[in-house]
């Protein structure tokens, strides 16, 4: 195992828990289980607060329909889960979430940036990049989080903006990311596990990149991301993987 790997819950607990990704609930349980961070899918709304949701619609997750990017926080507010039934966990802003982790210093933070805006204009990707960077900064959380996100236009202006921001380039495609990530000084890769492998990983750390793994959805992946040496791992399988690494 990568002597600094760092274990991240995705979403919180994972795709198959009970808690749904993305909430309070998933998050903290996650936190509190000992993962060393989060990973977590942010989006701006309408009126530019950060909402932390997954899909490109709010249906059928929740009992509300419609885009992130196209609703004001105060529409979005009554939206809730509408699994597992009956208890409407809600979906949650940004600021709300960071506002309740107790010594967020101490952990990481793999922040998914979700623009489903169709063919953005510069001004829409300018926006999501200030937005951002000052929305790092007021959390205090610069120097222990990293920015996901298959827009290399917003990547590349969020590290004109702050170069202290680590960003990685999220695709499935190994070589084409490696060399993005080298011509444009980013820190890493996010990668499915799948599209991994330890000479690969080895590759990325020769030329200086971290690898974030995702899609860790089984016992056997998180044995594979670990004997991979893959720097950090975003996994489903929470506790099997804090039980294998006696975390």
């Amino acid at each position: 195992m990568n002597p600094d790997c760092k274990i991240l819950g995705h979403g919180g607990m994972g795709i198959a828990h009970t808690l749904p990704i993305n909430t309070f609930e998933s998050i903290l349980k996650c936190l509190n289980m000992g993962a060393e961070g989060v990973e977590i899918d942010i989006q701006l709304s309408k009126d530019s607060v950060w909402i932390i949701f997954h899909d490109s619609d709010m249906s059928p997750a929740t009992n509300l329909s419609g885009s992130i990017f196209n609703n004001n926080w105060q529409q979005i507010k009554g939206a809730y889960y509408m699994n597992p039934l009956y208890a409407q966990y809600p979906v949650i802003h940004a600021d709300e979430l960071f506002h309740s982790i107790v010594n967020k210093e101490n952990y990481i933070f793999s922040l998914d940036l979700k623009n489903y805006q169709m063919n953005p204009d510069s001004n829409y990707t300018d926006l999501l990049a200030r937005k951002y960077t000052e929305w790092v900064i007021k959390q205090d959380i610069v120097f222990n989080s990293y920015l996901t996100s298959s827009d290399l236009n917003l990547l590349m202006k969020v590290k004109s903006l702050n170069p202290d921001i680590e960003t990685f380039i999220y695709s499935s495609d190994f070589q084409k990311s490696k060399q993005e990530a080298l011509v444009q000084n980013f820190e890493g890769i996010s990668i499915h596990i799948n599209s991994l492998n330890q000479d690969l990983v080895k590759e990325a750390h020769q030329s200086g990149l971290k690898i974030a793994a995702f899609g860790i959805n089984s016992g056997q992946s998180n044995i594979d991301a670990i004997e991979y040496g893959v720097d950090y791992i975003e996994t489903d399988q929470l506790q099997h993987i804090l039980q294998i690494t006696n975390n």
